[in-house]
């Protein structure tokens, strides 16, 4: 799969469907524009939008322009998170944020990286690591979240749950660290961790 022309009907394949029409009011085009470049021989890729194609798409352009099949994508990482004392690491929903590449099959929605900052979670997580984080993920008990305290506090530990699913507690693997308590009018968002990558 080498011709641009492919890739692409592979990317809207990949979206699902409405992917074309979206991609068309992303780019301003009418929708039958995008069929003709997928899939009609008799009309070129559109390299004039290649970068626009490839913001929609959340890939770099040169997946458009190399021999290559490998799909690489791109998740934000939004800052660091606590793996210590409790301080004021703090991430937004909104922002420009540095981007880490990632293989296609490990791309989704609400997945972002944090890095981790202090022993907490030693010998598990290191200071340095990268943590790739799920917002969609199904969380149980015991589960290792990065968890935000009233939108001012951040950090990654594992979590433990009342029979109701409501986090109730966040612990540290370092024993050197006492449990967080989440009390019953905190405001609490998780996401759970998924991966975890050095930061060479």
């Amino acid at each position: 799969m080498n011709n641009p022309k492919e890739k692409l009907k592979y990317l809207l394949e990949q979206e699902g469907r409405g992917a074309a029409k979206k991609l068309a009011e992303y780019l301003g085009v009418p929708r039958n524009y995008i069929s003709r470049w997928a899939n009609d021989e008799k009309y070129n890729f559109p390299y004039e939008y290649i970068n626009e194609i490839s913001s929609f798409f959340k890939i770099d352009p040169s997946y458009f322009l190399s021999d290559s099949s490998q799909l690489t994508k791109y998740l934000p990482l939004i800052g660091s998170a606590s793996c210590g004392v409790p301080t004021n690491h703090f991430y937004s929903d909104l922002g420009e944020y540095e981007m880490i590449p990632v293989p296609a099959e490990l791309y989704r929605e609400g997945r972002y990286y944090v890095k981790a900052d202090g022993d907490s979670m030693l010998p598990k997580i290191r200071p340095g690591d990268l943590i790739m984080c799920d917002k969609e993920a199904y969380i149980e008990n015991g589960n290792i979240v990065h968890y935000t305290l009233n939108d001012e506090e951040s950090g990654i530990k594992k979590v433990v749950m009342d029979e109701n699913g409501k986090p109730v507690m966040f612990v540290p693997l370092n024993d050197k660290y006492k449990p967080i308590i989440v009390k019953p009018d905190d405001k609490v968002r998780m996401a759970k961790c998924i991966k975890i990558t050095t930061d060479l």
